[in-house]
């Protein structure tokens, strides 16, 4: 059973896990910006109900997006912002892990905004809650 507190939380352990010395923050915690570092937000975007019966025995079938803002300064180029990209889909796309089964991603590029310059991975993921 996966509730939506325990998809995200394992959501961000495997980004910590992962993500090795790339600074990290989630939203609404406060973060001191190195001159590379990533945002993690997880959006739910739909649920289904699967399965009637019982309270206790109900499956719920979720689908979220997982939004990973990559920022870089300006005057380190495009690479280094696609090199952060690629760790993100390397590290979400296509892998499963504690209930939760992250699908396809896509990266968007952002046009610089003062010293930042960001790219937006979206990876799709599912899981099943019972309840």
């Amino acid at each position: 059973m996966t509730t939506p507190n325990e998809a995200a939380e394992a959501i961000y352990q495997r980004l910590a896990d992962n993500i090795g010395a790339v600074a990290f923050t989630f939203d609404n915690e406060d973060f001191d910006a190195p001159d590379q570092w990533v945002r993690l937000t997880v959006l739910t975007a739909s649920r289904v109900q699967e399965t009637l019966g019982p309270i206790g025995s109900r499956r719920y079938f979720s689908g979220a997006s997982i939004l990973v803002q990559c920022y870089t300064r300006t005057d380190q180029g495009r690479q280094a912002a696609d090199t952060l990209a690629r760790t993100i889909t390397t590290i979400f796309e296509g892998v499963s892990f504690s209930g939760v089964n992250c699908n396809n991603s896509i990266t968007r590029e952002s046009p610089p905004k003062g010293k930042w310059l960001q790219f937006v991975v979206e990876i799709e993921f599912t899981y099943d809650e019972t309840r």
